[in-house]
């Protein structure tokens, strides 16, 4: 849902001419989807150890 309310304020900037805070806004897009894609890799690894431990 950040990502959908991200992308809604990143027309809103442009359309408004208003560049420092779309920067700023591309900038947290970028961060938030480093934060998710790191979220989905460490439950990938997570997974994968579980496993091995039970043995």
């Amino acid at each position: 849902m950040t990502i959908a309310a991200l992308l809604i304020q990143l027309r809103t900037f442009f359309d408004q001419g208003n560049y420092f805070l779309l920067g700023l806004d591309i900038v947290v897009l970028v961060a938030a989807i480093l934060v998710a894609l790191e979220c989905v890799s460490a439950l990938k690894r997570l997974r994968n150890e579980a496993p091995a431990k039970q043995e």
